[in-house]
């Protein structure tokens, strides 16, 4: 019958740390030494998030590394800064020490890989915001006017006089995602049409002219 020490090493995820001798537990050193444990986690971001920067706050979850230890997990809490314009996919660390039975400390690195949440409006294309926006052929032939909730908190109203075509984009210049390394500068929104036809009507029918009356709402946003 082992004792509670030695039942709880040889029980330990990390037991091929020990060997036996002698009825005595003792730490080999030489293995898996300077090898740090590599935890890949994701981290979902908004756009608002990446856009303004922030500090986001990771709660780890770590069982006991011994069986007579307490059975609750360990809870630590990551400090990870999110720089403005940070672009996804990108990797974030951040590292863990914990003293082991030894004199060395067990160190846990935790590689973050962002990635964009889903945002109503907008799709991120490295520095630039991508929106579709849904046109009638009434607004395809009279225009436009489109107002955007930018993720500055602006309010922009672009007046859309040209004909609309399927190829056709409308471009606002520095109003998109502030560039990682020069905050000041900025990405573009970039506006892409959708363009919803009727399924059917008469060239002769009065219905047609109805197109063109400016005092109704036929888009749905």
């Amino acid at each position: 019958m082992y004792h509670c020490r030695e039942y709880c090493a040889l029980n330990n995820p990390i037991t091929n740390l020990f060997m036996k001798s002698n009825g005595l537990l003792i730490l080999d050193l030489k293995k898996n030494k300077g090898r740090p444990d590599i935890v890949k986690l994701r981290l979902p971001l908004t756009l608002n998030e990446v856009f303004n920067g922030t500090i986001k706050l990771i709660k780890i979850k770590k069982k006991s590394d011994f069986i007579c230890d307490s059975m609750e997990n360990e809870k630590q809490v990551l400090k990870i800064k999110i720089p403005r314009g940070f672009s996804t996919g990108g990797t974030l660390k951040s590292e863990i020490s914990k003293p082991d039975i030894g004199h060395n400390n067990i160190k846990t690195v935790y590689i973050f890989t962002t990635e964009d949440l889903p945002h109503k409006v907008f799709k991120r294309d490295n520095m630039n915001l991508i929106m579709v926006q849904k046109v009638l052929l009434k607004q395809v032939l009279l225009g436009i006017r489109i107002v955007i909730d930018t993720l500055d908190h602006k309010v922009l109203r672009i007046n859309i006089t040209e004909p609309i075509t399927q190829d056709y984009v409308k471009i606002i210049h520095n109003e998109g995602m502030p560039d990682i390394n020069f905050p000041s500068k900025r990405g573009n929104i970039i506006i892409q049409f959708d363009i919803i036809y009727p399924l059917y009507f008469p060239i002769t029918d009065e219905k047609f002219c109805e197109l063109f009356d400016s005092e109704k709402n036929y888009l749905n946003n």
